[in-house]
């Protein structure tokens, strides 16, 4: 029979070895890359580590043909759904950078990013990523598409998504809802822009409004000059484009943004140029 001291010195080995257990498996699980994905962001890191390649088309190629795969296979959660969404919009506005001509292909990818909200939206009603990025590729899809006096119930169908927005997260995406509608507003022909009850001013005014929230996102001061050199107010344009490429890529103080506002200060540029004669001071 074992005496006193002998069980004593086993119990208090038997408490050290459980411990050095426990601490392993603690650093295992601080220190795993896929566990901190599953626990902190929820997003799984091939997804991650190609959306921040994201500046190359060809990455952003094989990020959607991955996640359109697991999309179609219900392998996606809800802040996957998102991304998805999300990278579909960013995938064709960057095709269109590109002059694609293929509008067969910038519907398919843009009704995925529908169809990835819709479900978000099914499975998460209270996410406003859901909304917003449903309502983003509804609306580039039915630009893709073209825009006629036909479309105008695609307002009321947008206004609906957009509120659930601004109901749930204020401001979502940097003054995300304001700068929506600046854009709708912009680019739906004039007389369905004249049915619907909307001028150019008000574009204005949704563009003004996300600048003053968010200044640093130079998506929206990009289209803002866009929108007031369509109305031939050059000065105020040049304004804009000088902001974007006279400041540093800072974003809306999130990191998500860093690369959307690369891609905008070449698109300045390229404002800057085409419209040299009319803007230069």
């Amino acid at each position: 029979m074992l005496n006193y001291y002998v069980m004593k010195k086993l119990i208090k080995s038997s408490i050290i070895v459980k411990n050095v257990v426990l601490f392993v498996i603690l650093l295992n699980f601080v220190f795993s890359p896929e566990l901190v994905t599953q626990e902190i962001s929820k997003i799984n890191i091939k997804y991650l580590n190609l959306w921040n390649k994201r500046e190359s088309l060809e990455q952003t190629k094989k990020l959607y043909n991955i996640m359109y795969k697991d999309f179609k296979n219900g392998n996606l959660n809800k802040e996957e759904l998102i991304l998805f969404s999300r990278l579909c919009f960013w995938y064709v506005e960057n095709l269109m950078d590109k002059k694609e001509k293929n509008k067969k292909l910038l519907m398919e990818i843009s009704k995925s990013g529908m169809e990835s909200g819709e479900k978000c939206i099914e499975s998460s009603p209270n996410e406003a990523g859901c909304y917003y990025f449903k309502a983003i590729n509804e609306s580039r899809y039915e630009s893709v598409k073209g825009i006629s006096t036909s479309s105008i119930s695609l307002l009321p169908r947008l206004e609906k998504l957009m509120d659930k927005v601004d109901e749930l997260v204020p401001g979502y995406d940097c003054g995300g809802t304001d700068r929506f509608w600046g854009r709708v507003i912009y680019e739906i022909p004039w007389i369905v822009r004249k049915i619907a009850g909307y001028s150019l001013e008000d574009a204005n005014e949704y563009y003004e409004k996300s600048i003053k929230e968010f200044p640093g996102l130079f998506m929206t001061r990009v289209y803002m000059a866009e929108l007031l050199i369509k109305e031939k107010k050059y000065n105020e344009a040049n304004k804009q484009i000088s902001f974007v490429l006279s400041n540093s890529v800072n974003g809306c103080g999130e990191d998500n943004h860093i690369q959307e506002n690369n891609r905008w200060k070449r698109n300045a540029k390229l404002l800057q140029l085409k419209y040299w004669d009319l803007l230069k001071p």
